[in-house]
């Protein structure tokens, strides 16, 4: 049985995991104007790494207090190398939290 291990929140590049797994899930948040992308890589860094899942982009418009995107997989993205979560920030500060097993 797999157990789902949390990252704990993560606001720069950050290598989540090494060696194979599963990526199960992701929680981005950001308050007032947050804006960036966030990219996981089948890779111990963001060189010459398969994408794991499409680029995703953040924007929390600043009326807002916080925006949060929550994305489950039903069935977990495997990799191979690790898992690699890079974080680029255009403003503010984005916060993302990655699940594995």
């Amino acid at each position: 049985m797999n157990v789902t291990i949390a990252s704990g929140q993560k606001t720069v590049s950050y290598l989540i995991k090494t060696g194979e797994g599963d990526l199960d899930g992701l929680i981005i948040s950001g308050l007032n104007g947050a804006n960036g992308t966030v990219d996981l890589y089948d890779n111990t860094s963001d060189a010459d790494g398969t994408r794991l899942i499409p680029q995703i982009s953040f924007l929390s418009l600043a009326a807002q207090n916080e925006m949060i995107k929550q994305i489950l997989f039903p069935k977990p993205v495997h990799f191979f190398n690790g898992c690699y979560l890079k974080i680029t920030t255009i403003s503010g500060a984005i916060n993302v939290e990655v699940y594995t097993s």
